[in-house]
C-alpha cells in the first residue's frame, strides 16, 4: 500500500524541522520495513549562537564606549574568578533554582557564577559535564547561550550590558558586564570588548 499525502504542506515544513529520512512518505514501503531515522547534525542552531554571541559583543561594545571616563575603570581591576568547585555551579544550567552562595556566604549574582563556572570548567577537557540526575550537557554552548539572554540593551545608548539584580549602581553594572565578558572569553576564547 502506497502511503497518501493529505498534507502537502506538512511534509516541507518538517523536513525543514528535523533531519529524518522521509522515504516512508515518498515511497512505497513493504510491510514490516524498518523507517531509517536519523540523528540531526550540528547545523543551524550553532551558527543562530555564533550570530548572537558576534551580536552580544557588538552591544557590549558599544555600551562600554558610551560610558563616561571616570566609570570605565569604576569596575577595575576584576577579582579573579571565585575559585569555587563547579559542581556546585551547575544550577546554572537550571533556570528555575536559585544559585548558589559564594564561599563566604554571600549570595553570587549570574555574572560571578557564570565566570566562575567558566573559569573552572575551562580548564576541563571535556565539551560534556554530568548533572547530579545524569543528564549531559555541553556546557560551552549552554553557558554562553544563557548569559547571551541575559544580556539588556539600554535605551539611551542602544548598547548591551549585563546587571547584578542586587545593585542596579552603574559600577555593578559595569562589573556584571566585565565578568559576563570574561566568561565568555573563558568560554569561546576569543577577544572580547573592554573599557
Amino acid at each position: 500500500m502506497t502511503p497518501s499525502r493529505p498534507f502537502p504542506l506538512l511534509l516541507p515544513l518538517l523536513s525543514t524541522l528535523f533531519t529524518f529520512h522521509f522515504s516512508l512518505f515518498t515511497s512505497a514501503a513493504a510491510p514490516g520495513a524498518a523507517v531509517e531515522i536519523v540523528a540531526p547534525e550540528s547545523g543551524p542552531p550553532v551558527v543562530s549562537l555564533l550570530h548572537e554571541l558576534e551580536h552580544a559583543l557588538d552591544l557590549a561594545d558599544r555600551w562600554l564606549k558610551a560610558l563616561p571616563p571616570d566609570l570605565r575603570t569604576a569596575a577595575l581591576p576584576l577579582p579573579p574568578p571565585l575559585d569555587i568547585p563547579p559542581e556546585t555551579l551547575y544550577p546554572l544550567f537550571d533556570a528555575f533554582t536559585t544559585l548558589p552562595t559564594a564561599p563566604d556566604g554571600t549570595p553570587l549574582t549570574f555574572p560571578q557564577a557564570a565566570d566562575a563556572l567558566a573559569a573552572a570548567l575551562d580548564q576541563t577537557a571535556s565539551q560534556w559535564i554530568y548533572l547530579p540526575d545524569g543528564t549531559p550537557v555541553e556546557w560551552r554552548k549552554e553557558l554562553l547561550h544563557a548569559i547571551l539572554v541575559r544580556q539588556r540593551i539600554d535605551p539611551k545608548t542602544s548598547g548591551g550590558h549585563w546587571t547584578d539584580p542586587a545593585d542596579p549602581s552603574p559600577p555593578a553594572t559595569l562589573r556584571a558586564t566585565l565578568l559576563s565578558l570574561r566568561a565568555i572569553s573563558s568560554l569561546t576564547h576569543l577577544p572580547v570588548p573592554s573599557p
